[in-house]
């Protein structure tokens, strides 16, 4: 219970973090994964007993699976705000590839956790170049953000002829 419990926090701190990010307005999917990867790695650095709980050496099976279940609930998270903020081409079972893009993140992040105590910066490398390659292969290399799309729509739409005098 104390792992799903940490699992939701993590979660929500992940939808928090994607929302500062469309206040930014972000324009890279890729700079996206990045910052919420880095709030995530040190949201864990900074909780060794949420730590402990999601990335320890004794991880039971139940503790596994909510692991998997959280990494659905976050994938799910990540898609819907990258639709709301990109225009994002209909993609089979996205959601799917971005839970499994933070089942790499878990493996190797629980790893470093066992090897060192915490995520270190090589392994959090590592696993973001590893998470970006499997993303590249499956969403386009640029993603319009929609803002920019709605702004260009309004610039190349016909205007109305003015009500002015002509000569």
């Amino acid at each position: 219970e104390l792992g799903r419990r940490y699992n939701r926090e993590v979660v929500i701190f992940i939808a928090e973090m994607a929302a500062e990010l469309v206040k930014a307005g972000e324009p890279s999917w890729q700079q996206w994964i990045r910052s919420l990867a880095d709030g995530a790695r040190r949201f864990l650095n900074d909780s060794r007993a949420m730590s402990e709980i999601t990335m320890g050496p004794i991880l039971s099976r139940e503790g596994r699976l909510a692991n998997i279940e959280s990494n659905g609930v976050v994938a799910r998270s990540i898609v819907e705000t990258l639709q709301g903020v990109f225009i994002v081409p209909e993609i089979p079972n996205l959601e799917m590839m971005f839970s499994l893009a933070n089942e790499v993140f878990d493996v190797l992040w629980s790893r470093s956790y066992t090897l060192k105590g915490h995520i270190d910066d090589e392994t959090f490398e590592e696993s973001l170049r590893m998470v970006l390659a499997y993303m590249r292969s499956v969403l386009p290399e640029t993603l319009t953000l929609r803002a920019a799309a709605g702004r260009q729509e309004q610039r190349s739409s016909p205007r109305a002829p003015s009500r002015g005098h002509s000569k």
